[in-house]
């Protein structure tokens, strides 16, 4: 890991191809996702707001242009993309200026929470809306095993997930970029101030009300 940190930051062209390539594997491979935010985010870290922004319209290029010849659909791999790297470049110029694991910890909930609420006000029945999803996902695994969507046991499980999915994917989602957050601040420690970031991850502290959410 090391190694690849080092690598990420010898130079911005260093980080782009890091970038592109986990965030292509990340196609098959969705653990690669965490990486490609984290090299998103260590650049960010160590070198501000706009050598994050500047490395992700670089690598969204490359991951464009390998979603056309790849999936056959640049937008679906731009969309995707984004969706992956901008969470971690903001939450990374959070932590930047303030220093503070804390306050970048509150911010990604605080976010986690405006995505649910946005996500109620533009689907007026989000339970409805993940039930249908979810049945035109697994209906088609299911007609290869020879069984039926409207299984009472499956359409029970699918309405009980429904009622929560939301709050569960955007819990996910926040988790997801914490998590390659504290990897881009384990390498900027390991590379720049070894001992920091245990120090720094001792320090975390968070009030009850957002401990029990």
């Amino acid at each position: 890991m090391s190694s690849l940190a080092a690598f990420i930051m010898k130079g911005r062209s260093q980080a782009i191809l890091v970038v592109s390539a986990f965030t292509i594997l990340s196609w098959m491979l969705s653990l690669a996702s965490l990486l490609a935010a984290a090299a998103v985010a260590l650049p960010t870290l160590r070198r501000g707001g706009r050598e994050g922004g500047v490395l992700m319209m670089a690598a969204l290029l490359v991951v464009v242009l390998a979603g056309m010849a790849i999936l056959g659909n640049a937008w679906q791999a731009g969309g995707y993309a984004l969706a992956m790297w901008v969470p971690a470049w903001v939450m990374a110029i959070i932590l930047r200026e303030t220093a503070s694991l804390s306050s970048t910890v509150l911010s990604a909930m605080g976010l986690g929470l405006v995505i649910v609420m946005g996500f109620y006000l533009v689907i007026p029945e989000p339970a409805e809306f993940w039930q249908s999803t979810l049945q035109q996902t697994v209906k088609p695994l299911l007609e290869q095993r020879g069984a039926a969507a409207g299984e009472p046991l499956l359409a029970q499980s699918l309405e009980m997930f429904s009622r929560y999915a939301t709050g569960a994917i955007a819990a996910g989602s926040v988790m997801t970029v914490l998590f390659s957050l504290l990897l881009a601040r384990w390498w900027q420690a390991g590379l720049f101030n070894p001992g920091g970031f245990r120090a720094e991850f001792l320090q975390l502290r968070l009030p009850m009300m957002a401990s029990a959410l």
